[in-house]
């Protein structure tokens, strides 16, 4: 029985409603994929971290199926670009997870090495996806903004290995009372304008110092080499246009609160951007929004560059079609 062509065209019609419905829900999963991590601290005291390490490798996989499966409805692209686009995904998503659920004080031991674990895996991962995305925008012409960007991630991770360095030598010492109680008073010196010579006493104190200032400085690197990045994406229309302002912005408007906003603490709401803009896992929500925009960019900015060299002068894509 041969079927009629509004028949067919019915069973096509549907069958884009479907996909059309899919990429939907794929991309609110994507763009949930943080906040959803949130929910893994909340079942650590029922699950116990087994649990919740099987609810997070779960769920880190259900977002790199998802990146995976968007990646082949949005068209082909370079190999660079989909990697980089999963290792910005993944890797902010794992330092989410072990930030959230690992314990950031090390009086728990476990949840500090749980801890320290997820955020080095998370920002190396991060790192990586970096490189990958300024080595396909170096591909694209993109030679000054991707050399700046690399740079700022070599730079930024290797300011942060100290940090890393730092958590690994107090777990195989196991002095971790000792640098808790170091910590507390770093934490209050840091919220106020109290000068910093209370923690320099004592050598854990200058190592304390010099650590953290160089965490900071990696952040801020690593913000402005993120929002390079969304600039020369959106130039080469690699991301939408509402993704590369909402990622420049932030992550500019975070690095400028971290510079700028230490005099200032005095006033409430300079204090309360600070102390958000500080937190460790919020500088990788930049990268989680590059990676996510990457996935679900409608095309890639090879194929625009394509069909744009094979019109005829003087017409658009949208008069072709």
């Amino acid at each position: 029985m041969i079927s009629s062509p509004e028949i067919t065209a019915d069973r096509f019609a549907g069958h884009d409603t479907m996909r059309r419905h899919e990429r939907r829900a794929a991309g609110v999963y994507l763009w949930l994929g943080l906040p959803l991590m949130f929910l893994a601290r909340f079942a650590l005291p029922v699950t116990g971290y087994g649990g919740v390490l099987l609810l997070g490798l779960v769920h880190l996989g259900l977002l790199s199926a998802v990146v995976t499966r968007t990646q082949r409805q949005t068209g082909a692209r370079d190999a660079a670009l989909r990697l980089a686009s999963q290792l910005l995904v993944l890797g902010p998503g794992v330092f989410f997870f072990g930030a959230i659920t690992g314990s950031p004080t090390p009086v728990d031991s476990l949840g500090y090495a749980w801890n320290t674990i997820g955020v080095a895996t998370g920002s190396l991962v991060t790192a990586a996806g970096l490189v990958a995305l300024a080595t396909s925008l170096w591909s694209r012409g993109e030679r000054v903004a991707s050399a700046l960007a690399a740079l700022g991630v070599v730079l930024a991770t290797t300011l942060w290995l100290p940090t890393l360095g730092l958590r690994a030598a107090v777990l195989a010492t196991g002095s971790g009372h000792a640098w808790a109680d170091l910590e507390r008073v770093y934490a209050h010196v840091r919220s106020t304008n109290a000068p910093m010579i209370e923690l320099a006493d004592s050598w854990r104190g200058f190592l304390l110092l010099w650590v953290y200032a160089l965490s900071t400085l990696s952040k801020v690197l690593h913000l402005l080499a993120c929002a390079t990045m969304a600039v020369a994406l959106r130039r080469h229309r690699a991301i939408g246009a509402a993704a590369a302002r909402i990622g420049a912005g932030l992550a500019l408007s975070l690095a400028a609160v971290i510079v700028f906003g230490r005099p200032f603490l005095d006033v409430f709401a300079v204090r309360v951007a600070w102390a958000v803009a500080t937190i460790p896992f919020v500088a990788y929500v930049v990268p989680y929004i590059l990676g996510a925009a990457l996935a679900r960019a409608g095309a890639c900015a090879d194929e625009e560059i394509l069909s744009a060299a094979t019109l005829p002068r003087g017409s658009t894509s949208r008069q072709q079609a």
